[in-house]
């Protein structure tokens, strides 16, 4: 699983704008910084013990365990970010887009 992980967050590092993610059951580990550029599926079983950097949509789908992880938004434009009602440990937002 780290092997399949580790390739898809090298895909995503070097990938083109229409990129996204699509999970469909994943942990992260309290070192875990994970930077994407596309928009991201949560479909499955989420626990975020890291931090997800994101520039485009998220859109949770799924179940999401906040552990001790945290969001950090860099939108500089507006996004969608739909957490299906569950609960955040750490939101941070960087820029001027709102969240829709």
């Amino acid at each position: 699983m780290k092997k399949l992980l580790a390739a898809a967050l090298i895909f995503v590092a070097f990938a083109g704008k229409s990129q996204f993610i699509v999970n469909d059951g994943i942990v992260l580990t309290n070192t875990a910084d994970i930077t994407t550029n596309g928009d991201w599926v949560n479909d499955g079983s989420f626990t975020n013990n890291g931090i997800i950097r994101l520039s485009d949509n998220w859109t949770n789908l799924g179940t999401y365990e906040p552990g001790t992880g945290k969001f950090v938004l860099n939108y500089a434009v507006d996004k969608t970010f739909d957490n299906n009602e569950q609960s955040i440990h750490s939101l941070i937002k960087i820029g001027n887009g709102n969240l829709i």
